[in-house]
C-alpha cells in the first residue's frame, strides 16, 4: 500500500525525465500474490505404499516459507527503490537516521532519470536485503 500511495501521488518522475519507476508497482503486486499463495496452509501429504500414516508437512512448509520470505525481501527492496526515487524527484534528504540506508539503496538502485532496464538493479537490491537478513551481523 505504501508503494501504491507513492505512485498515486505522482512523485516518481522529474519534468522532462524519461525514466519511470512506477512500473515497479506491478512487480510488487506480483510478489504480494506469490507470497499470499505460499502462505497457504500446508496440508498433510498422503503416505506412500505400504505406509498407513501421513508424511510430516514440514518439508512442504519450509519451501513455502522460503518463497514467502523471498517475496517479502523483494517487495521491501521495491518499496525502498520507490521511496528513494520519490526523495530524489522531490530533492529531499532522508531523515538523518535513514541517510546511510538511503545511500546504500542508491548505490544498488540509482535514481532513475533516463529509461533503463530496472531488473538488474532490483535484483541487486533484493539480494542485499536477503543477505542482510541472513548475515551474522
Amino acid at each position: 500500500r505504501h508503494t501504491e500511495r507513492i505512485v498515486a501521488e505522482g512523485l516518481l518522475t522529474r519534468p522532462g525525465s524519461e525514466g519511470y519507476v512506477g512500473v515497479l508497482l506491478m512487480v510488487i503486486v506480483g510478489y504480494a500474490e506469490e507470497a499470499r499463495y505460499a502462505a497457504q496452509p500446508s496440508v498433510l501429504p498422503r503416505g506412500g505404499y505400504p505406509q498407513n500414516d501421513v508424511v510430516a508437512p514440514s518439508f512442504l512448509a519450509w519451501h513455502k516459507e522460503n518463497v514467502a520470505g523471498s517475496c517479502l525481501e523483494a517487495a521491501l527492496a521495491i518499496l525502498a527503490a520507490i521511496a528513494s526515487q520519490a526523495l530524489f524527484v522531490e530533492d529531499r534528504p532522508a531523515p538523518p537516521a535513514l541517510t546511510p540506508f538511503l545511500a546504500r539503496v542508491r548505490e544498488l538502485f540509482p535514481p532513475v532519470d533516463l529509461a533503463r532496464n530496472l531488473g538488474p538493479d532490483g535484483e541487486r537490491l533484493a539480494a542485499a536485503f536477503s543477505e542482510s537478513v541472513f548475515s551474522a551481523a
